[in-house]
């Protein structure tokens, strides 16, 4: 597939810099850059899926905190409690 790109002198002077830094040709760079921002694309349903956990419910995360507190507290050898 061919894709002809609009780019200013500034940016096409720019690819060329960076490509021959990698000792690469322009269009061998840009064809590395696209490839390593398409598996980028498909993240998204996982991203998706990590920020509802990182969004859960304030009271459901204090529920379990005091459970887990009161949990050690019964689970001590000593009398004393842990979390007074």
């Amino acid at each position: 597939m061919t894709i002809t790109l609009n780019l200013t002198p500034d940016e096409e002077a720019q690819l060329h810099t960076m490509a021959a830094r990698r000792g690469v040709q322009m269009e061998e760079y840009v064809l590395d850059v696209v490839k390593k921002l398409l598996p980028l694309a498909g993240n998204e349903s996982h991203v998706a899926a990590l920020r509802t956990l990182l969004d859960d419910d304030e009271a459901e995360q204090r529920e379990t905190g005091e459970y887990l507190l009161r949990a050690l507290d019964e689970d001590r050898l000593s009398n004393r409690k842990l979390f007074p």
